[in-house]
């Protein structure tokens, strides 16, 4: 059983150096801890660099953006290839691919994060053509949830898949706002046949993982999986938080690997 965790560092908001330090420090605690670790808004390659000695890191080499997600693989608990994916032009580095050896079969691995916004136009320059174009939901201009959630629907169809991160969308969400936006969003989820593996294993109830200024704390960090994969995910707990200076909750798991 290998020990992972998705977590979103917040090193690429308006408080990202004050939170550089605390990212750190918790990357040197977390090596030793996690075999699998699926890591949002990371400091910059100094950071993944920390984890040169134990982990394999997979991440946009010359991001675009200030923000940027990362995978990290324990080089002793799985083999990990590359993994190139039709929309990562789009995403740039919001998304992090790979492929890990889980048994029999290579699994995709993805680090997500979907921008809090609608969708510019010119960001759709670089949506790939052959990708049909998600409809926006009822009452709502075009997300860049939905795209993301569109992409990594597409990797899912090939094979097995893995896609955890910040998705900033959360059923809750629904409880302070009239238009249905987060039960639209999850009902895609499940059409596209994707397992939301926190939702299954908590009884269908969210615990909040981000923890803003203001507002209201909602879970918007999700581990999605194919249907066999979700299977072999376990123990979903978020949580503690590691130090005052993030804005999230790791949320860590099991992943159970078949042998071959």
């Amino acid at each position: 059983m290998l020990k992972a965790v998705t977590f979103n560092l917040g090193c690429g908001g308006p408080h990202a150096h004050a939170r550089f330090k605390a990212a750190s420090f918790w990357a040197t605690q977390a090596r030793d801890r996690y075999d699998l670790v699926v890591a949002q808004e990371i400091p910059g390659d100094e950071w993944l660099a920390l984890w040169d000695e134990t982990h394999d890191s997979f991440a946009i080499a010359a991001p675009k953006y200030r923000v940027r997600s990362a995978i990290l693989v324990r080089r002793t608990a799985l083999e990990s290839q590359p993994f190139e994916f039709v929309s990562e032009k789009y995403h740039d580095s919001y998304v992090a691919g790979c492929q890990v050896r889980a048994g029999e079969e290579w699994l995709t691995c993805m680090s997500v994060h979907a921008s809090p916004s609608e969708v510019a136009d010119k960001w759709l320059v670089d949506w790939p053509d052959e990708l049909v174009r998600p409809t926006p939901r009822a009452g709502l201009g075009l997300w860049d949830s939905d795209m993301l959630l569109t992409s990594t629907a597409a990797v899912a169809s090939q094979g097995p898949a893995l896609i955890a991160g910040d998705w900033n969308e959360a059923r809750d969400w629904d409880l302070t706002h009239e238009d249905g936006s987060g039960a639209a969003f999850f009902e895609r989820v499940h059409d596209l046949g994707l397992i939301d593996c926190t939702w299954s294993e908590w009884d269908q109830t969210e615990r909040a993982t981000c923890l803003p200024e203001r507002g209201v704390s909602l879970q918007v960090d999700r581990i999605f999986a194919t249907v066999e994969t979700a299977t072999s995910v376990h123990n979903c707990a978020v949580g503690p938080l590691p130090m005052p200076e993030f804005d999230h909750m790791p949320i860590t798991f099991s992943l159970e690997t078949k042998s071959p």
